[in-house]
């Protein structure tokens, strides 16, 4: 599947939260429901999502993710439940645009660890997916992923 490496600097975003913890055999799931989660409050709070969803990994522990689930929006609120305000982390990064089905996204990760090796450059921060097709509606051979890992600056 293709893979396109690059550095980019990338802005802040606000955006609708909802952090948990699940196995990875669970993950599918918990992002559905999350998502869900995340839009009715969006909903009903009028607010107006300004770009594509995504979930930041904030360990890699296939038995217990720590996992923040996120809806860039306009402004932020306060939210309610589970759903929290916070933001999408800006700043250098490398990134690696995947097409093709989630299974095979270690192969983008690998990808990127190797480039990020090579280069000479120093991670800073959680890694984060950033999801530009719907998995219900787009096969998952046009699926498109954004990988996005913070880096400290040079």
């Amino acid at each position: 599947m293709p893979i396109q490496l690059k550095m980019s600097q990338r802005e802040d975003q606000i955006a609708m939260t909802l952090r948990t913890r699940t196995p990875m055999s669970e993950l599918p799931a918990v992002i559905g429901e999350g998502y869900g989660k995340i839009s009715a409050y969006i909903a009903e709070a009028a607010l107006s999502p300004q770009s594509f969803p995504y979930v930041i990994y904030h360990n890699m522990d296939m038995n217990d993710l720590d996992v923040e689930m996120g809806i860039p929006v306009e402004a932020s609120q306060a939210g309610g439940g589970d759903v929290r305000a916070g933001i999408l982390p800006g700043g250098p990064a490398a990134t690696c645009l995947y097409t093709g089905p989630y299974s095979g996204l270690g192969e983008a990760y690998g990808a990127m660890e190797q480039w990020v090796e090579r280069e000479k450059l120093s991670p800073s921060g959680a890694v984060y997916e950033i999801y530009y097709n719907d998995p219900g509606v787009t096969p998952p051979e046009e699926l498109q992923t954004l990988v996005v890992l913070p880096l400290k600056p040079a």
